[in-house]
């Protein structure tokens, strides 16, 4: 028997022979854990005449169904693992009982003493030193980054899960785990204190995710740094970690952020924790500037002094706003020609009103390319825009995930005295520029500007006649004769590929970008082709798709009417171009709350639709169902229900039952039955629902838990409970 076992304090009794259980498997039980898991016993068990002990885990009090679950749990998440980050799986059973499962017993290999928690007694403020905080850190950071890149969310981490054994550390407590994204129904039988739960857990049905386990490391390792256990830590008053590294302290102050996104990764905390494990930014090219005397091409290289190059910042001082212009041109253009946009992100500003229609603004590399200039609003804008890259990258380890980003200023010297917003954005340049990653390339006209003198460039670019220079440190200026801009790949984002990406951009949810894209392609068609080209109008629709997805509904109105018009005279008027940009606009009546106007637009649409298309078509169908829709909004619930019905058997027929179009149709109609007050039926319609979204979606899905919500909102009010469903907004 280990001599820890039966001590006075321990937390292990030996058992008598005769007690039950006796065996495990293989395994004989000869001591027990007082505490632990409720109704998980946690015993010390030995196999033949072997000496060795293992650490085995006995559901007791539990019906099969949950046993086996979270044994199974457990040990598919050992596997993942692995040795390195948690105990080492021996063995599992659920073929009869209740099962057992069997890994390794952890000790500290010198004192043979069981494995410490996190919370240490060992450790008499309750508090690691610096040096023992960095290693189980480091440890604990790379185990959970391993568990989430197996698709594993731990879900309840306390003190107990982190186990030191000598230099080693474990996570453990895997019973409860979400498994590729399926949650464990068990996870409530297990709490967690309030200190490591994420806020967005509190009382919601939602499942655990990676940002809610990045929430209890966070606090954990606080606690651990400064021995204040039991308590709820706030980001924004994070007590000091003296000894630690300031990117590490910051990096767990994000950590218990209130805002899910603004955790960060495992893998950032890693880096953190492991400089030498941060993957390393990949050097820039250097881009040609122009020629020398000798005809020798003069390039400029931005990376900073550790790849080598002059940057990270510059300064283009001097010339025609023409010929600065086209020098940045040929900057960013050489940038984006030899690196992907995954690689590198460019956000381009200037005073002059030519920018936005640029080459540049084509690029699949630039998020953001405007005139600001008189504008203080769009200035307003791209203050913000860089605070939030900002924020993104904050720390080098929240950089090292991030392509780098290059800012372009155009002129500001100029906009630096007229714009009262100027010094808001110089100051946000200035800390944003002390980022890794990020180069700040600044233009002028003249004279000095103030965003020059908070970002000390490292290398300057004088446009002066006959000749311009390249300045970079104490060494001599290197003349040279530019070269315009060439064609290149850039030239070729005509008028159809800015459409394109920026239909691809309003896809992905990054409407803001796609509406300046778009806003480009439909001018420059326009331009080419006419206003009343096919091409122009498919721009002008999707254009007023990014205008309704920010929230812009009365303008995207106006822009589908318009489309709606031209498209009647130029394509007929039961062309499906014309019938999709009416069916919009009916849409934006509805978001508008017009909904009276909406449903005469939508009946005369599906009129259209059934005579043209048939009764039948994908179109057909999706705008019965708003005309379903539109009619609850209105009250009508009846004629609601009946045309949701019938749109649920036609999408059923034709899609399938397990379709999105058909579950939303299902949605609306469960919905509408509530509020007939058809407990009954909206029970079981949500009932459906939620087994629909379970196998498409997953269970722990937002949709799917809304679903069992209702359902059981429904079924408790057809028992005479008060407590109505509350339906969400429905989609088409």
């Amino acid at each position: 028997m280990p001599p820890f076992v039966d001590r006075p304090g321990s937390a292990w009794v030996s058992r008598h022979p005769a007690e039950e259980p006796r065996t495990a498997g293989p395994y004989r039980l000869v001591a027990r854990r007082l505490g632990g898991w409720p109704r998980i016993g946690v015993f010390l068990g030995t196999a033949g005449n072997h000496a060795s002990h293992v650490l085995l885990r006995v559901p007791e009090s539990l019906d099969r169904d949950t046993a086996v679950g979270l044994l199974t749990t457990e040990a598919e998440a050992l596997i993942r693992l692995g040795a390195a980050h948690a105990p080492r799986l021996l063995g599992v059973s659920t073929r009869s009982g209740t099962g057992w499962l069997a890994g390794e017993c952890l000790t500290d290999p010198v004192t043979g003493e069981p494995a410490d928690s996190l919370r240490t007694p060992r450790a008499r403020d309750g508090a690691l030193s610096p040096g023992r905080f960095l290693s189980v850190g480091r440890q604990f950071a790379a185990a959970m980054a391993k568990a989430h890149r197996e698709d594993l969310v731990h879900g309840t981490l306390l003190p107990g899960s982190v186990l030191i054994a000598g230099d080693d550390v474990r996570v453990t407590g895997w019973m409860t785990a979400s498994v590729d994204g399926t949650h464990s129904p068990h996870r409530r039988m297990f709490v967690q204190p309030v200190e490591y739960e994420a806020p967005e857990l509190t009382g919601s049905p939602e499942g655990p995710t990676r940002a809610s386990d990045m929430y209890a490391v966070g606090s954990l390792l606080l606690a651990a740094a400064t021995g204040q256990w039991g308590t709820s830590f706030s980001s924004a008053a994070v007590p000091p970690v003296p000894g630690v590294p300031a990117e590490v302290s910051a990096l767990l102050a994000d950590c218990v952020a209130q805002d899910p996104s603004a955790r960060p990764s495992a893998d950032e905390l890693l880096w953190a924790f492991a400089p030498e494990s941060r993957p390393e930014l990949p050097a820039l090219p250097a881009v040609p500037l122009g020629r020398d005397d000798a005809g020798r091409p003069v390039q400029l290289d931005v990376n900073g002094p550790e790849h080598g190059g002059l940057g990270p910042h510059g300064l283009v001082r001097g010339g025609a706003d023409a010929e600065r212009r086209d020098l940045l041109t040929g900057i960013v253009q050489g940038l984006a020609e030899s690196c992907a946009p995954e690689t590198l992100t460019v956000v381009c500003a200037g005073r002059d009103g030519a920018l936005p229609g640029s080459r540049l603004a084509a690029l699949p590399h630039v998020v953001w390319c405007d005139t600001v200039g008189g504008r203080p609003e769009r200035l307003r804008e791209l203050t913000g825009l860089l605070l939030e890259e900002r924020r993104r990258r904050g720390t080098a380890s929240r950089s090292a995930g991030l392509p780098r980003l290059l800012v372009v200023l155009d002129d500001f010297d100029r906009i630096a005295g007229a714009e009262e917003s100027f010094f808001a954005l110089a100051d946000e340049v200035r800390v944003l520029s002390g980022c890794p990653g990020v180069h700040v390339l600044v233009a002028q006209h003249t004279g000095r500007s103030p965003l020059v003198d908070l970002l000390a460039p490292s290398y300057t670019v004088e446009l002066a006649a006959p000749r311009a220079r390249l300045h970079n440190g104490a060494g001599p200026p290197v003349p040279f004769t530019p070269v315009r801009a060439g064609g290149g790949p850039s030239r070729e984002w005509d008028h159809g590929e800015r459409h394109d990406h920026g239909v691809a951009l309003l896809r992905e949810g990054r409407a803001e970008l796609a509406l300046r894209m778009l806003g480009d392609a439909l001018r420059a068609r326009e331009g080419a082709l006419g206003a009343g080209h096919e091409a122009t109008l498919d721009s002008r629709h999707e254009h007023a798709s990014a205008l309704l997805a920010l929230g812009r509904n009365a303008e995207a109105l106006d822009e589908y009417r318009h489309v709606a018009r031209v498209r009647a005279g130029v394509l007929g008027p039961d062309h499906r171009g014309t019938l999709d940009a009416r069916q919009q606009a009916a849409g934006a009546l509805g978001l508008l709350g017009r909904h009276s106007e909406a449903l005469t637009l939508y009946l005369e649409v599906l009129s259209r639709r059934e005579r043209v298309q048939g009764p039948t078509h994908e179109d057909t169908m999706r705008c019965r169902h708003c005309v379903a829709a539109t009619l609850g909004s209105l009250g009508r619930l009846t004629e609601a229900y009946k045309v949701a019905r019938e749109t649920h058997r036609a999408r059923t027929g034709e899609l399938g039952e397990l379709h999105a179009d058909t579950l939303v149709t299902l949605r609306e109609l469960a919905h509408t039955a509530a509020r007939l007050e058809r407990w009954e039926e909206a029970a079981e319609l949500y009932g459906t629902l939620a087994a629909g979204w379970t196998r498409t979606l997953g269970a722990g899905h937002a949709d799917t838990v809304a679903a069992v919500r209702d359902s059981a909102s429904a079924r408790q009010r057809a028992r005479g409970g008060r407590t109505p469903p509350e339906p969400p907004g429905s989609r088409s």
